[in-house]
């Protein structure tokens, strides 16, 4: 018994397939992007419904955090900052800790 087809070598279902012009074979663009697709199926990455939750509510709370603490301290646009740290967590929160000490710095507090 031969062994199962991977992604790069063209197997039993990939031959009788048509590529994008239509034509027989599955020699064409068809069979280059069945292998790029299978490729994809098997990399994919899946969360949870509760790891979706968790980084749900660290980010509102990490931009909500942000938010009232821009706010209490006077920096420019506190909610362009908030949605930064919702959006891009890992970096919006190390980028506003460094911006809010270099006006800190600057007023001399």
């Amino acid at each position: 018994m031969a062994p199962p087809a991977t992604p790069y070598q063209p197997g039993p279902a990939d031959e009788s397939a048509t590529d994008s012009s239509g034509r027989e074979g599955g020699r064409g663009a068809g069979s280059t992007l069945w292998r790029r697709q299978a490729v994809a199926e098997d990399c994919h990455l899946s969360a949870t419904n509760i790891q979706f939750l968790a980084a749900f509510v660290l980010g509102a709370t990490a931009g909500t955090a942000v938010f009232f603490h821009a706010a209490k301290h006077q920096i420019r646009h506190p909610s362009a900052w908030a949605s930064f740290v919702f959006v891009a967590f890992a970096i919006g929160l190390p980028l506003y800790v460094l911006h809010a000490r270099a006006v800190r710095r600057r007023r001399g507090q």
